[in-house]
């Protein structure tokens, strides 16, 4: 319900005047044809916020299945998080040093992404390494989706576009940990 009323604030938030009223005015004259098309398509959006959106729920998931690991003792937890903050970073860092983001990259790492929670399922230490490994991809993705829905989203569609792509992030990791819990809880029981 937090989600949906922030995917509705989302959606009526709109971006600032950059210049005064009367040079906004004339600036709208000026503009690239196909530029006064609010967020450029919903379709495009969506194909640009869903796949972080994903990757931040497999994360999420991932990292909370290995946080609530039997085995761990507190410090060993206190560790992974640690490694896990420092995965998204080095993730980020190399996100900084790309020349360019492509509309198909995002989409690409999701699919590593869950290629990577696929493939450490059965592991003794799955949990772990995709956790790990999940947040690495997510550090990588977040960036490369900011540059790309600057390209693509309207000047005075910004903030919203951005509002939603946050909207997204955090139902998909709300519904991802639901899950995990349940599943966990299924587990232990």
């Amino acid at each position: 319900a937090l989600c949906a009323l922030g995917l509705a604030i989302a959606c009526a938030m709109v971006e600032p005047p950059a210049h005064g009223i009367a040079d906004s005015q004339s600036d709208r004259s000026e503009k690239e044809p196909g530029k006064d098309r609010a967020m450029r398509g919903p379709r495009r959006m969506a194909m640009l916020i869903l796949p972080a959106a994903f990757l931040g729920g497999l994360a999420s998931a991932s990292s909370f299945l290995a946080q609530t690991e039997v085995t761990l003792r507190p410090d060993a937890v206190t560790v992974l998080v640690a490694v896990i903050t420092l995965a998204e970073a080095a993730g980020a860092a190399l996100a900084a040093q790309l020349s360019g983001a492509y509309v198909r990259g995002p989409w690409l790492l999701a699919a590593g992404g869950a290629a990577l929670a696929g493939a450490t399922v059965g592991l003794p230490s799955g949990m772990l390494i995709a956790a790990v490994g999940l947040s690495f991809i997510l550090g990588l993705v977040h960036p490369l989706r900011a540059t790309l829905l600057q390209r693509v989203a309207a000047d005075h569609a910004r903030a919203r576009v951005a509002s939603l792509a946050s909207a997204c992030d955090i139902a998909s990791s709300a519904i991802a940990l639901s899950l995990a819990g349940a599943w966990r809880s299924r587990r232990w029981s």
